[in-house]
């Protein structure tokens, strides 16, 4: 990214231009699909992220 990408605003908050979005959301689209082992088999990023939220959205069994 660069510093053409950012606005910087009145209160001094940071934005992103259209540009500085798309490359972040490439990035984040690029790791999300690289490959991790997750309970001893290959998934990509984005589904263990959905299996995690699964997991963690289902009451505690006690």
């Amino acid at each position: 990214m660069d510093k053409q990408d950012v606005i910087r605003t009145e209160t001094y908050a940071l934005r992103l231009k259209p540009t500085g979005t798309r490359k972040v959301t490439e990035e984040v689209n690029q790791w999300l699909n690289k490959s991790a082992k997750y309970r001893n088999k290959q998934h990509k990023w984005s589904a263990i992220l959905l299996l995690k939220t699964r997991e963690l959205a289902q009451p505690p069994c006690w």
